[in-house]
């Protein structure tokens, strides 16, 4: 079971904000609509154990291939839950082959398929409101089709973004290692070398070796301190008013904002056109096409259009008016409003901001490897030269 924090308005007007247990955001949305609130902001919350303890949503590439093969099984005349059974053997992990065999247990006693597989925890919420628009429509196949490429694509974007910034990482990391080993064992043993040479250090070499003392004395300190500084930092993050005002701190930035804008509506048109093909209204749209940007204040700004949407503004206008799109995707939306091709307009948007954010990731992993090289080139050239400095003077000392 999950935990979320929402904040919703009833029936009556009044916003209360609630923290509810449930297999499922859908779930959740399930149960507003039963009560009839209109859900503002819904934030999922995770106790520090659950990291460890917790059942695994499927990634985005084994989302891929179940959603290929089942549109494959089902396109041949198979039907739907014989397919599930047959694909449970590719399932590796014991807990979430469990949870799928009783989400199949539960659908062949004539539960809906997307109630049974909000029920497992695997599955987005997105995945199981378009299995449901597609059992309406009987159109099951082309919804797990449509799901099957996008998170294929999500997938291919999530390993660029990886391979971009794996390298620079794997260089920092050398880097700081290599500076730790030799402030921390090789360092200590020119000292002993200097000290019996009774002469005066260069200011170079003297920092280093009070650099070297901190670090043998309260590395291990400041090491679990950096831990702990860290993960408080991420429990902090975690809480919905924090979050919410970090960030608005942070979008204060217009550079950052644009970055934010750019990176958020890539994810958020592609899902919306995805939704919209599969028969899902634009407004019903919304809060799925929202949940899949990690960014709150982005969130907040979908909500607030949605709120727009139902007042009777269109959708270029309510992102206008919400100022958290560009001039680009106003145009975009309004080609859409004028031809009714929603989804064609958003993909539109969704391959071009895609083709922007591979752009600079390139520029960023090209320069970054180089640049990477320079700074390790530079911290073993001082640390070397803060060595060779006493012995250099020591030399010239003996020339008579």
């Amino acid at each position: 079971m999950k935990r979320f924090v929402v904040t919703c308005t009833d029936m009556h007007g009044r916003k209360m904000t609630y923290k509810l247990t449930a297999p499922s955001s859908e779930a959740v949305r399930a149960m507003a609509r039963r009560r009839s609130w209109q859900i503002m902001a819904m934030e999922e919350t995770t106790p520090l154990l659950d990291f460890v303890f917790r059942l695994r949503p499927f990634s985005y590439k084994t989302l891929s291939l179940l959603f290929y093969q089942l549109g494959a099984m089902t396109r041949a005349g198979i039907p739907f839950v014989q397919a599930c059974r047959l694909l449970l053997h590719d399932v590796t992990s014991k807990k979430q082959r469990q949870a799928m065999k009783l989400a199949v247990d539960y659908m062949e006693k004539g539960m809906a398929v997307s109630e049974a597989l909000g029920q497992t925890g695997l599955f987005p919420s997105l995945v199981c409101r378009i299995v449901s628009a597609g059992e309406r429509a009987g159109n099951l196949e082309q919804m797990l089709y449509l799901l099957g490429q996008y998170y294929e694509q999500a997938d291919k974007q999530r390993r660029f973004l990886m391979d971009a910034l794996s390298y620079p990482l794997f260089l920092l990391l050398c880097t700081t290692a290599m500076t730790v080993g030799i402030v921390a064992f090789i360092l200590p043993v020119f000292e002993a070398m200097f000290n019996q040479m009774q002469m005066p250090l260069p200011a170079m070499t003297a920092y280093m070796l009070a650099g070297a003392h901190i670090l043998q004395f309260y590395g291990a300190a400041l090491a679990a301190g950096a831990v702990a500084g860290i993960a408080s930092l991420l429990l902090l993050l975690r809480r919905p008013g924090v979050r919410r005002y970090a960030e608005d701190k942070l979008f204060s930035l217009s550079a950052l904002r644009r970055l934010c804008v750019i990176f958020c509506w890539q994810r958020f048109s592609q899902i919306l056109a995805v939704q919209i093909r599969c028969g899902i209204p634009l407004l019903d749209a919304l809060d799925d096409g929202a949940a899949v940007v990690p960014v709150d204040w982005f969130r907040r700004a979908v909500n607030q259009a949605a709120r727009r949407l139902e007042n009777g503004s269109s959708f270029s206008q309510a992102v206008r008016l919400g100022q958290f799109g560009t001039l680009y995707i106003e145009t975009m939306l309004l080609v859409g409003e004028t031809t009714g091709r929603y989804e064609d307009a958003l993909q539109a948007v969704s391959e071009y901001y895609q083709w922007r954010i591979q752009s600079r990731l390139s520029v960023v992993q090209r320069l970054a490897g180089p640049l990477m090289l320079l700074g390790v080139g530079a911290v073993i050239g001082t640390l070397v030269i803060s060595c060779m400095l006493p012995l250099l003077d020591m030399a010239a000392g003996m020339v008579p």
